[in-house]
């Protein structure tokens, strides 16, 4: 009796520490999942923190530039045609480009491959008639 009772204590001993063996195997196990996906995570932030980083740093060279008083006249004259009191505006046309005469107007000469706008002033009436006529 003496022996079947040591054999069931430690069989009960056995089985308690296997089970408190599988649970702590358990949490461990999900511990380490959870941490993985974690460093995953960190990874993944500390990624998206250097690109956002650069897309700042590209951002603030934009801002920079566009605040240069010689970028915004560089721009100014080129998008906007813009130029300086006393400056004439010359254009450089390529072999074959013929079109850009329509755009400037008649008030234009070409000489060889530039094409220098002419500096006398039309009347309000031949400005109109081009206007509203000037030939596509």
């Amino acid at each position: 009796m003496l022996l079947r009772r040591k054999i069931s204590r430690t069989k009960i001993v056995a089985v308690i520490s296997l089970v408190l063996l599988i649970l702590f195997g358990l949490n461990l196990v999900k511990e380490l999942i959870s941490r993985r996906q974690i460093d995953r995570q960190i990874r993944n932030l500390e990624n998206e923190a250097r690109r956002l980083q650069s897309d700042n740093e590209q951002i603030s060279s934009l801002i920079e530039s566009w605040s240069n008083k010689d970028y915004s006249e560089k721009e100014a004259r080129l998008k906007l045609g813009l130029q300086k009191p006393g400056e004439r505006t010359i254009l450089i046309l390529r072999e074959g480009e013929d079109a850009i005469t329509n755009e400037i107007g008649g008030d234009s000469e070409k000489v060889g491959n530039i094409l220098v706008p002419v500096e006398h002033e039309l009347p309000n009436p031949v400005k109109w008639w081009r206007y509203f006529f000037k030939p596509h």
